[in-house]
């Protein structure tokens, strides 16, 4: 014979654990959704800017008809074949590669902002559940709890990561190619931006280190914020 006591006290756990796990859902992507608007912004802003610079470096992938005109004119021979040079075969290979990237980005961050929608919407449904003094309350928690809200957190983590290295590897794919395109035109130019950018990058990475270092040192018994 199954005790009803137990039964409920089981419920009543289940219960408190899908408030939780609601709550730390909606917290954690409210606390997220500043950078992911902030990074969205800046993938269509980025994309708007590289679109225009990808828009005069494809015209050196075609042939200019007026110029092979002019060349059959001048000359009576055959007129020479038209070649794409490497360095704008490579500038438009890297600026290509970081639009997609780009809006990818703003693709894998379009996904993370429904997820937190949802998030959203089961804490309105939180805020009602009282399941000390109102059990019937739950009804709705328990019916819109899904078992992929328990793997939320992990979920919006990856996606967050993604889409920052997404939008890293795309900005240094541009300045990339535009050293490629400033070297072969003005190499001190070239030399300048490449300074300013390894720099910047080389910053960046010391920030990340710095962090990741100092998130794994405990702190000391000591330490007057052990007593807070």
């Amino acid at each position: 014979m199954v005790n009803p006591q137990r039964t409920d006290s089981v419920k009543y756990r289940r219960l408190a654990a899908m408030k939780r796990t609601v709550r730390a859902n909606g917290e954690a992507f409210a606390k997220a959704a500043l950078y992911l608007d902030a990074l969205l912004i800046f993938s269509g802003i980025f994309s708007v800017v590289l679109a225009v610079f990808l828009v005069e470096s494809h015209k050196g992938l075609q042939e200019d008809l007026l110029l092979r005109i002019l060349q059959q004119l001048r000359e009576s021979g055959s007129p020479l074949e038209f070649r794409q040079t490497p360095i704008t075969l490579c500038v438009n290979g890297l600026w290509f590669t970081s639009l997609v990237l780009s809006l990818s980005t703003a693709l894998t961050v379009l996904m993370a902002k429904w997820m937190g929608g949802r998030a959203a919407e089961m804490m309105e449904v939180v805020r009602d559940v009282d399941i000390s003094d109102k059990p019937w309350s739950a009804g709705p928690l328990e019916r819109r709890f899904r078992r992929g809200d328990l793997y939320f957190l992990r979920k919006l983590s990856i996606l967050k990561a993604i889409a920052t290295m997404g939008m890293g590897i795309s900005l240094l794919l541009f300045f990339a190619g535009l050293i490629a395109f400033t070297w072969s035109g003005h190499t001190a130019t070239g030399v300048a931006i490449m300074v300013m950018v390894s720099i910047v990058y080389a910053l960046a990475l010391l920030a990340l280190v710095h962090d990741r270092w100092t998130s794994v040192q405990r702190i000391p018994r000591d330490d007057p914020l052990e007593n807070c």
